[in-house]
């Protein structure tokens, strides 16, 4: 039995940015097999994750249960993608 691979879009809104949230993302990522990327965007953060559909539930969660102090979630939008195939996780520089 194969595991199931999903690709998900993750938007994470509110304050997210400048808290250390693209280093807390990937330490997560690769603590749960996740691969893909976060960046900052004009909304928050997006983190593109492709993985076995259970490591993404529980990466998900652990987003929410260990969130930086200075960090505060208003919305967390999941999307469900083609999956891309990356082949690790990356931060991606911030757009200014």
């Amino acid at each position: 039995m194969g595991m199931i691979v999903e690709a998900y879009k993750i938007e994470i809104k509110g304050l997210v940015q400048g808290v250390g949230f693209r280093p807390f993302i990937y330490k997560l990522a690769k603590r749960h097999s996740i691969r893909g990327n976060v960046e900052n965007n004009n909304e928050g953060v997006l983190v593109q994750a492709e993985g076995n559909r259970n490591h993404l539930q529980q990466f998900i969660k652990a987003m929410k249960a260990e969130a930086p102090v200075a960090s505060k979630i208003a919305a967390i939008n999941i999307k469900v993608e083609p999956i891309t195939g990356f082949e690790n996780f990356s931060i991606l520089p911030s757009h200014s």
